[in-house]
């Protein structure tokens, strides 16, 4: 026997349908940026269940259409890191900062709740008072274009990693203080290469951007061409001998040294690593393991090698991870108790911007990643 009308099935995904609120999210910018004008995009949120809200991108800002299975109370939402609204909202605003050219300044934040049934509209008084993410007025060079954002929006391991890194670059680019900017830059590029490296360990995601790197050098035309100017005397003006010798265990890990040594192959990094094996301590503790041929044959055979991808990544991520190690573990002391600038501010100063332009390359070339 046929029966006339809904399932039980049907009637539920109706009721689930007709209890549905429709929020309305409207951000709105002093000023208006033709280049954030990309339209309409679509982005799930976490635990969707392949539902996405519909953002649109309009020169003075943007708006989000969603729907979610409850009501939020006023004050739940951009209070709430756990709150999927908030979470679009955030991702929105990533978005128009990573295209802007400036740092936009936040005029407006609008929520508008809908309801299908007896209930009527709420407009949320949480968005009449909020923080500005980014600080308005500071210049900055880099901005992405629109076919680099659209990871931003994906709601994919690959995607939260890349929005996160683009978080603290951001914040980073718009900090005038040199160990803020190193710091927020470092935690960017930490934050890519430990998804890259698919792990939680530092050491093996750097081997993994190490490889990414080298794979597309190509891509590393800013950053080759920081670090193309890079002389001699400029590259040995860091701490090497330092590093050497803590990384080494006091040069009693001879294996540790060998890999330093013959990690790169061009003729600058060749030079320097020739200036810090040849002391006798050194040469002695290679010689003893029986690795001291070894790199004296990477050495001859690399005299005048030119890989400029090289110098970038000795600078970047070798040094560079040294260097967050000793602040990061408090080896040194804080970096405001000083009476006069030191070679440590010089280091933190120049390794700061090269790692602005390098993770700001691998943002904008995020397609490379695993």
């Amino acid at each position: 026997k046929m029966h006339i009308g809904a399932s039980p099935t049907n009637l539920s995904s109706l009721k689930l349908r007709l209890d549905m609120a429709k929020y309305y999210v409207e951000v709105i910018f002093l000023n208006r940026r033709p280049n954030c004008a990309i339209g309409i995009r679509n982005s799930s949120y976490f635990r969707s269940n392949g539902r996405q809200d519909t953002f649109t991108f309009r020169n003075n800002g943007f708006t989000i259409e969603a729907e979610r299975s409850c009501s939020y109370s006023d004050g739940s939402i951009l209070n709430s890191s756990q709150n999927s609204l908030n979470g679009q909202i955030l991702k929105g605003l990533l978005v128009y900062y990573a295209l802007a050219s400036d740092f936009p300044k936040l005029k407006n934040i609008s929520i508008l709740r809908k309801r299908q049934r007896r209930f009527g509209d709420f407009v949320y008084t949480e968005t009449l008072e909020f923080q500005q993410p980014l600080t308005p007025g500071i210049v900055r060079n880099l901005h992405l274009s629109q076919a680099d954002v659209n990871e931003i929006l994906e709601e994919t391991d690959k995607g939260i990693a890349v929005r996160t890194a683009l978080s603290y670059w951001l914040k980073g680019v718009n900090s005038q203080d040199r160990y803020f900017k190193f710091d927020r830059y470092w935690k960017a590029f930490d934050r890519l290469l430990l998804h890259q490296g698919n792990t939680t360990r530092e050491c093996d995601g750097i081997q993994a951007m190490k490889a990414l790197i080298r794979g597309n050098a190509g891509l590393f035309v800013k950053s080759t061409a920081m670090t193309n100017t890079a002389s001699d005397g400029y590259i040995r003006k860091f701490s090497w001998n330092k590093l050497l010798y803590k990384c080494s265990k006091r040069y009693t890990k001879p294996e540790d040294i060998c890999r330093r040594a013959t990690e790169y192959s061009d003729s600058r990094a060749i030079r320097l690593f020739q200036s810090l094996v040849y002391g006798p301590k050194v040469q002695t503790a290679l010689s003893s393991a029986g690795l001291w041929t070894d790199v004296v044959n990477h050495f001859t055979a690399n005299t005048a090698t030119i890989c400029d991808i090289d110098i970038v990544l000795l600078l970047s991520l070798s040094y560079t991870y040294y260097l967050r190690c000793k602040l990061f573990h408090g080896e040194v002391p804080d970096s405001t108790f000083k009476l006069k600038p030191t070679d440590e501010d010089w280091e933190i100063e120049e390794l700061g911007k090269l790692l602005e332009i390098v993770v700001f390359e691998l943002l904008e070339h995020n397609h490379i990643f695993r």
